[in-house]
């Protein structure tokens, strides 16, 4: 197993050289602030025989495969799953019990830190058969947020990497540049340092996004997201703002599932009524007409192209098909935002004690895609986050400018990922809590109850009515055929015609 450690403090952090002591094979930490990755690469010997045998007929069951434009990208990953978890907490007992032996107290501490991460990212490699783990921490887990430890090899560790960097200003806004010390445990006799800088495909944008759905949200639930305005693409020296575009990732549970019809470019009124462009992918679970029970994978991604209104002061064309929205886009402008509207849909669920079930839906990704100039190096970054769904459906030399979700906040105590109605929250709020990047809606359902009585009540009724209309549609035919006769009416429409052709003749 190989694990490279990568602390980054910020220019407001204070950093000395003498925070790290390195003895022999061990680093020693004091009062460290920054942020920190911790990525380890196993091999498939490494790895519980659990895990290596029964990937395979999963993926097969339940992962959706990537709308790849290209197999040769090595950042793109051919199948994804999702699946919104509360807690990592199996996951650390599962490490502890599975891959870290009773005496290796260093890998025991590993998995109990896992519990405070800011995100984990599990990737595997079918080229090099190695399973990656990325586990980031945005600050320290304790009361003075600083990290405070030793770092030694283990009895499964053959090579650790340690870094302590800092982000140095580019020569290219596109570039990310790092200065720091670096140590390789076993092999460095002193923290080195260490000066590089590449091109990176993820920047930060300054500009905010909210999400929220329309309420009441009904059967046919619509995405709102909101953005300020007005909204403005990037500046870089890579590409020109004309050529950067406003993209939107869903990710939805199979409960849950867009209309590619709808959304398609044979409709643009609709598509610019809601601020929308097209639609550039869709994959996963896509039928309109299952319900939920007989969905096998675990739902579908979507990659929507935004239509940004233009800023004020610019006018649009006399002919454009997004005048049918200036109205309303323009009313909003004046209000300091904008939105886009994406039309969702519900499946039959099954049924509950509650008559009531719960969906959870992670907030969408929104970014600027930007191509970069042609004769750029783009070359790979160690630091930029990979096989991410929307990556891959993408160029190499494209640009990613993340805008900044303004999250919910949950109320202390909240269990699981259940969300709360937004707060607003501003400047120095100190509301306790936790944030959250999760929407849930509430569908009525049938409602289940323990001796059944409400499910075969609704049963019978509905073969009753069913059988009534039968008898009914039934019953009419036979007035009919009794009064008219049978076959009388075609009779009768005969002896029509030729009273007319008779009639006819006498006028000539």
């Amino acid at each position: 197993m190989r694990e490279r450690i990568s602390y980054v403090h910020g220019s407001d952090d204070t950093f000395e050289p003498d925070q790290l002591l390195l003895d022999n094979d061990t680093l020693h930490i004091r009062a460290l602030r920054a942020a920190k990755e911790d990525r380890l690469t196993f091999g498939l010997d490494e790895l519980p025989q659990e895990v290596c045998t029964s990937g395979p007929p999963v993926v097969g069951e339940t992962f959706t495969g990537t709308p790849l434009i290209s197999d040769r990208f090595a950042s793109s990953a051919a199948m994804q799953y999702h699946q919104n978890l509360s807690s990592l907490t199996d996951l650390f007992l599962y490490i502890q019990n599975k891959i870290c032996g009773r005496s290796d107290e260093v890998c025991h501490a590993k998995a109990i830190e896992m519990k405070s991460t800011d995100y984990l990212d599990v990737d595997y490699d079918t080229i090099s058969q190695t399973l990656v783990l990325s586990v980031f921490h945005s600050q320290a887990p304790s009361p003075s947020n600083t990290w405070n430890g030793n770092h030694t090899n283990s009895q499964r560790t053959s090579t650790i990497e340690v870094g302590v960097l800092a982000n140095k200003k580019p020569t290219e806004p596109e570039e990310l540049s790092m200065e720091g010390l670096l140590t390789v445990l076993g092999e460095d006799d002193r923290p080195n340092p260490t000066l590089f800088s590449f091109p990176s495909r993820h920047h930060p944008s300054p500009s905010t996004y909210s999400t929220h759905f329309l309420h009441p949200t009904g059967l046919h639930p619509t995405l709102r997201l909101t953005f300020p305005s007005p909204l403005s693409p990037p500046l870089t020296s890579q590409s020109s703002s004309s050529s950067c575009s406003l993209h939107t990732y869903l990710t939805l549970p199979s409960a849950l599932f867009a209309d590619k019809y709808q959304l398609s470019n044979s409709n643009p009124l609709f598509l610019s009524s809601n601020n929308l462009k097209s639609i550039r992918s869709i994959s996963g679970e896509t039928d309109l007409e299952a319900p939920d029970w007989v969905i096998t994978k675990w739902g579908s991604n979507m990659l929507v192209e935004l239509a940004p209104p233009p800023p004020p002061h610019s006018k649009s064309s006399p002919g454009s098909s997004s005048s049918s929205s200036d109205h309303s886009t323009s009313q909003d402008s004046q209000h300091g935002y904008w939105h886009a509207d994406i039309p969702l849909h519900l499946r039959y669920l099954p049924p509950t004690p509650t008559g009531l079930s719960s969906i959870d839906i992670p907030w969408p990704v929104v970014f600027w895609a930007c191509p970069a100039q042609e004769g750029s190096k783009m070359t790979t970054n160690p630091f930029d986050r990979v096989n991410l769904g929307y990556d891959g459906l993408f160029g190499t030399r494209t640009m990613f400018y993340h805008l900044q979700p303004l999250p919910r906040i949950l109320p202390p105590g909240t269990p699981g990922t259940l969300p709360t109605t937004p707060l607003a929250t501003t400047g120095n709020n100190s509301t306790p809590g936790r944030l959250s990047l999760l929407e849930r809606i509430e569908v009525p359902v049938l409602r289940l109850d323990l001796d059944g009585r409400t499910a075969g009540f609704i049963e019978r009724g509905t073969m009753l009515v069913v059988g009534l209309g039968v008898i009914w549609v039934l019953w009419k035919l036979w007035v009919v055929v009794r009064s008219e006769g049978l076959g009388s009416g075609r009779m009768r429409s005969r002896s029509s015609e030729q009273r007319k052709v008779t009639d006819g003749k006498k006028t000539l």
